[in-house]
């Protein structure tokens, strides 16, 4: 179940970044600056749209919000699998909110649900 939630969370983040990558004008006036990638420097908000740091997730769903709805309720879930990928279930909630491995995998298929419609409503807009 840990692996499983792994994936819905890496799942997310790709969308997540895809979703950016499609909205730039919106990270651009947050995101200014640059970013060293070896030799070349590429604008810094570019740079967080393509790779999607886990510690910038939270705050580029809420500029995305604005455009998709539900996309910063997704990637709060999507953090919380991601700590259970890490830390397994934890009744007390003390390292994970996630208390069972029943919780976990309810969690889980809301999460690909979720993000299924997503792409779905996203094809209905080509």
């Amino acid at each position: 179940m840990r692996n499983a939630a792994g994936k819905a969370f890496q799942a997310w983040k790709s969308l997540l970044s895809y979703l950016a990558l499609n909205n730039l004008k919106l990270l651009e006036d947050r995101y200014k600056g640059f970013k060293r990638v070896g030799s070349r420097s590429i604008p810094l908000h570019e740079w967080i749209a393509a790779v999607m740091p886990a510690n910038r997730m939270t705050e580029v769903a809420s500029i995305i919000e604005e455009r998709i709805y539900i996309v910063t309720e997704l990637t709060a879930l999507a953090l919380q699998l991601h700590e259970f990928q890490y830390d397994g279930p934890d009744p007390e909630g003390i390292k994970s909110k996630i208390p069972s491995e029943d919780t976990a995998r309810e969690l889980t298929r809301i999460s690909l649900m979720k993000s299924k419609e997503i792409i779905r409503s996203l094809e209905r807009e080509m």
